[in-house]
């Protein structure tokens, strides 16, 4: 199994009216390829999954693909609210070349999804039939739904079940999951400060940094590596003026357009909202 380690930026999906914008999103990575981070989160919440279709995302990870070298990771999200929906897009990921599957927790139903033996059931059936390592995608503000530590730890008993990505902002509830896995991969830190805490705790922990700097999350992980300055405060120092939430490197473009990277921006919850 690959080791998933380093610095990932977690990617927007541009469109161009209503389409997948292919050439912008090949454009920013061709931007990022030059950095030294580690890989690439496609089709997370940054890359606003829950708005796509599935021809959609399949246009998405094929474009990802043919951008992002061999020599870094790519991360695809394949959740999905049924485990053979979420097998057979994770499959379909694999297909094309991703490296891993991000899956997100089933959460339409609940009061079912939110038993843990419901999400054990899930997350096992997934990784089994995965022909790639499947990681954890934890984020109860989105879902409702959260995965306790002992649960993880359950589900992390699997050989193909890489690690998981952390977006619940419980911090003790993290440090449960290191005590109770210590022998599983890395786990995936959603926001700054949880970044900062992971680092502190000596854990290796792998950040989804946002698009907002990538050199800046490598500087900080290369100042750990040497045991340079302490993780506390280092962070907000190297991305002075960041906002807290972890969100894009968005700025108003012409007339209003967001962008990214320089490419322009039109996201897909802005695509599909209606005007009542």
């Amino acid at each position: 199994m690959r080791d998933f380690h380093g610095v990932y930026v977690p990617v927007p999906t541009p469109f161009r009216g209503d389409q997948v914008a292919t050439d912008r999103l090949k454009a920013n990575l061709a931007k990022w390829n030059a950095t030294d981070l580690a890989g690439y989160v496609v089709l997370g919440s940054t890359g606003e999954f829950p708005m796509l279709s599935e021809a959609e995302r399949d246009v998405v990870l094929v474009a990802a693909r043919e951008a992002i070298p061999r020599g870094k990771a790519f991360l695809a999200g394949t959740g999905a609210n049924s485990t053979l929906h979420t097998i057979r897009q994770t499959k379909r990921a694999a297909e094309i070349g991703a490296d891993a599957a991000i899956v997100i927790t089933p959460h339409y139903f609940t009061k079912g999804f939110a038993q843990a033996g419901a999400q054990v059931r899930h997350y096992v059936a997934v990784a089994e039939a995965s022909p790639i390592p499947v990681m954890l995608y934890n984020f109860p503000l989105n879902t409702g739904i959260n995965l306790e530590p002992d649960t993880v730890a359950r589900i992390a008993e699997h050989p193909n079940v890489c690690g998981i990505k952390d977006s619940s902002g419980n911090i003790p509830q993290a440090a449960h999951v290191i005590h109770l896995t210590p022998k599983t991969p890395r786990a995936v830190r959603g926001v700054r400060a949880r970044a900062r805490w992971a680092m502190g705790r000596g854990q290796g922990h792998r950040r989804a940094h946002d698009a907002r700097g990538p050199g800046s999350g490598r500087t900080i992980r290369h100042r750990r590596a040497q045991g340079r300055p302490g993780p506390a405060g280092l962070l907000w120092r190297a991305v002075p003026g960041a906002p807290r939430d972890a969100g894009r490197r968005c700025h108003r473009g012409h007339q209003g357009v967001p962008r990214l990277g320089g490419a322009a921006v039109v996201s897909a919850r802005e695509r599909r909202r209606v005007t009542l």
